[in-house]
């Protein structure tokens, strides 16, 4: 199972870079609509000091799917916060 949702994630991530300047919006782009997809009901992003944990509780387990640079952890935030219209400066 957690093969076939971390190929359903990455099929849909276009720029691999993570310097590339489009990846975080490739990313949760890829991030929200793949995990419609799979049907998942929470998504947890788990930053720590080396990466940050992407995970999806599907049918009441959570499953590990991927993993990036800890560099990348503040920028989906606040992507994630613009498309929910929330303020972006307070954490």
């Amino acid at each position: 199972m957690t093969s076939y949702l971390t190929d359903l994630f990455h099929k849909s991530i276009t720029n691999q870079d993570e310097d590339h300047p489009e990846f975080v919006l490739d990313l949760t782009n890829s991030l929200l609509s793949s995990a419609l997809e799979a049907g998942v009901s929470d998504i947890h992003l788990c930053p720590s000091k080396d990466l940050m944990e992407m995970k999806w509780r599907l049918d009441g387990v959570l499953i590990s799917v991927d993993h990036f640079s800890h560099k990348t952890a503040p920028q989906v935030t606040s992507r994630l916060k613009v498309m929910s219209d929330l303020l972006t400066y307070q954490t």
